[in-house]
């Protein structure tokens, strides 16, 4: 019924427009913005901000074509003109996914979706642009309806948003000329070509174009920084609990080929030479490619890998030699508690999850650990772990998978960055909460977990808010995080009135944001984390 709905409502829109292109009736005639791109004309909607300023707000406008059939595992390409007015004022699906990060069953989204949208106060004028890049483990995420832009919309900046291929779809790989993956990293840097031919004509500077993003967004917006197919499109970049590179955001030579063979061999496509297998996998249904993986096996998920060099390829290497680009880096800090989540569904009793911890199982996995093995676990396991109950097992997980898997790629990255850097650590407590979301809150440990801080930046109405929130402490944090973004994308320094946020250079400097106020202070151990790390993955 749902669907029929939309159906009718879609015919009805149909007629609308049918009725005033007879009638000779425009849509600006109506007061609706209208933008004209090389593509064609589009209108949008006037919305209000958070204060009630308007904005135009253009959605679902395509900057490629369907990746479907042919185009399946295929790199993107630019989105053909289209006759009459786009109508920008329906909200585009999301590419395929499980509805995993929403806690349900079933399946979201389609494989035709590759869209953007474009929010803008002022259509006439010379905003910058910040362009965000949503994040999910380069499986699930969606910037649709959920990622309001509303508390941008304040300031001078013209926002967009954008999805791209996730999962199987969009980082299958064989490592080789055929099959090379990379296809969601492939599809935002042709929608940075996109804005950055196009945004002029919606009141963004073509020439401040920022990028930033929470988690796989933040890793995407740090490949989309260094590497030569986009980085000269870009002024700067804001990468939010997360980096390129780490363990979870770039596979180990090999892997993703051992995982791609495990696939094609499920879906009966093992045949004897690339192409054939290529054309088989563009001949399968496309739910098999999510009923053929488990979400919950992080270390084979498809992420983004090493190419061979081509005309396509994005990621060659890394790191690369691009590094003087101004970024904003940072953590929340308790990163660990959503993968702690993981584990306790894994095992529910002391007495189950310390056998993995015996058997050293977890560690190894997640680590990918080699050489002197027993050793090195050792050592992790005493720098972490109390062995003293259950729950204060699950937060010694916490601090493990924080430090590993985001402190410590996230510091290494910044000693080897030589351009404008700016380190921050985000301890707000006391808004919307993943954790208290993924444990239904049946585990009280306390923490921000990652991606706590996108509430402060977007309007998340549509998830989990808790009772009496926001506050007027918690406006307040969210105006001045916003107004330091848009700072950084308009100057490529940060601001924040009355803090003193320097670059994080010898001394250390970070800005550390606490319910206690936005305070200043110096990252005395980093080093002393970094060595640990380089010499246990070495």
């Amino acid at each position: 019924q749902p669907r029929l709905i939309k159906l009718c409502i879609s015919i009805d829109s149909m007629i609308l427009l049918a009725s005033l292109a007879i009638l000779g009736v425009s849509y600006s005639a109506l007061g609706d913005p209208e933008v004209t791109v090389s593509q064609g004309k589009m209108v949008g909607e006037t919305l209000l901000s958070r204060d009630g300023r308007e904005y135009s707000a253009f959605q679902r406008i395509p900057y490629a074509e369907p990746p479907v059939a042919e185009l399946r595992f295929r790199a993107p390409k630019p989105a053909k003109s289209w006759d009459g007015v786009l109508n920008a004022t329906i909200v585009g699906p999301s590419c395929y996914q499980t509805a995993y990060l929403l806690y349900q069953d079933g399946l979201l989204g389609q494989e035709d979706c590759l869209y953007l949208n474009v929010y803008t106060p002022d259509i006439n004028a010379s905003y910058p642009v910040m362009v965000y890049v949503h994040g999910g483990a380069f499986t699930h995420g969606w910037p649709g309806t959920p990622i309001k832009p509303s508390y941008f919309m304040d300031e001078d900046v013209v926002i967009v948003t954008l999805t791209y291929r996730l999962g199987i779809l969009g980082f299958l790989s064989f490592e080789d000329d055929v099959i090379p993956g990379n296809y969601g990293i492939k599809d935002q840097v042709l929608a940075l070509e996109w804005v950055k031919n196009e945004i002029k004509n919606f009141g963004g500077n073509p020439d401040l174009i920022t990028v930033f993003g929470i988690s796989a967004g933040a890793a995407s917006s740090h490949y989309l920084c260094s590497i030569s197919k986009s980085k000269d499109l870009l002024k700067g970049c804001i990468s939010q609990s997360g980096v390129a590179g780490t363990i979870w955001s770039l596979h180990t030579p090999g892997d993703a080929k051992q995982m791609a063979v495990q696939l094609t061999n499920k879906l009966g496509c093992d045949k004897n030479s690339g192409l054939e297998v290529l054309t088989c996998l563009q001949a399968q249904p496309l739910e098999s490619f999510i009923t053929t993986t488990d979400v919950e096996h992080i270390t084979y998920l498809p992420i983004p890998v090493l190419e061979k060099p081509s005309n396509t390829a994005v990621i060659t290497e890394w790191p690369t030699g691009n590094t003087d680009f101004p970024w904003i880096v940072g953590t929340v800090a308790n990163e660990g508690l959503l993968i702690t989540e993981y584990i306790k569904d894994f095992a529910t009793t002391l007495e189950k999850i310390g056998f993995y911890l015996a058997g050293d199982v977890l560690i190894k996995q997640a680590l990918h650990l080699s050489g002197n093995v027993v050793g090195k676990l050792l050592k992790i396991k005493e720098r972490f772990f109390e062995w003293k109950d259950f729950f204060n097992l699950l937060a010694d997980y916490e601090r493990f998978f924080t430090e590993a898997f985001f402190e410590y790629p996230i510091l290494k990255e910044m000693m080897r960055h030589n351009g404008p850097k700016y380190f921050y650590r985000f301890q707000y407590t006391g808004g919307p909460s993943l954790w208290e979301q993924a444990s239904n809150k049946t585990l009280k440990i306390d923490g921000v977990c990652h991606g706590d801080d996108a509430s402060y930046y977007f309007n998340l109405s549509n998830y989990y808010t808790p009772e009496g929130w926001p506050g007027p402490k918690d406006i307040l944090l969210s105006k001045t995080l916003v107004k330091s973004w848009v700072h950084f994308a308009t100057h490529q320094v940060p601001y924040i009135e009355g803090v003193e946020w320097e670059s994080f250079g010898d001394s250390a400097s970070y800005v550390h944001i606490t319910n206690d106020g936005i305070l200043t202070e110096n990252f005395t151990n980093y080093e002393e984390i970094v060595d640990f790390w380089n010499n246990i993955l070495s």
